[in-house]
């Protein structure tokens, strides 16, 4: 588990940075853990997470734009990833899609055809 929650709590910790914030890192990470476990149980991620964030953060002095940048900064980044990751995975294997939808291999990355 902590292997898991751990790079989403990167996701606050870098959010943070990013928006030039210092806050304890003992905040970060009850943010982060509690704002993501809540929010991926509960549904609506960045709505309940958001909410959980601004509930945490918000006593230690940061605004409401704050918490949306950060939960805005840890949307796009996974968003960012999953996407680079998901390209990557048909690069190197572009025949798993064959079966779920019409698109042809080769302009994924395969070899071309002749």
């Amino acid at each position: 588990m902590a292997g898991a929650y751990a790079p989403l709590i990167g996701y606050d910790w870098s959010a943070l940075r990013h928006i030039g914030k210092s806050v304890p890192f003992s905040a970060v990470t009850t943010g982060g853990f509690l704002g993501y476990a809540i929010g991926n149980t509960v549904g609506a991620g960045p709505v309940t997470g958001g909410a959980v964030r601004y509930r945490i953060y918000s006593a230690l002095g940061l605004s409401g734009y704050d918490i949306a940048a950060i939960v805005l900064f840890g949307s796009l980044a996974f968003g960012l990833g999953a996407t680079i990751i998901g390209f990557g995975a048909l690069v190197w294997h572009p025949y798993a899609l064959v079966p779920l939808v019409p698109i042809n291999p080769h302009g994924v990355g395969g070899k071309a055809s002749r």
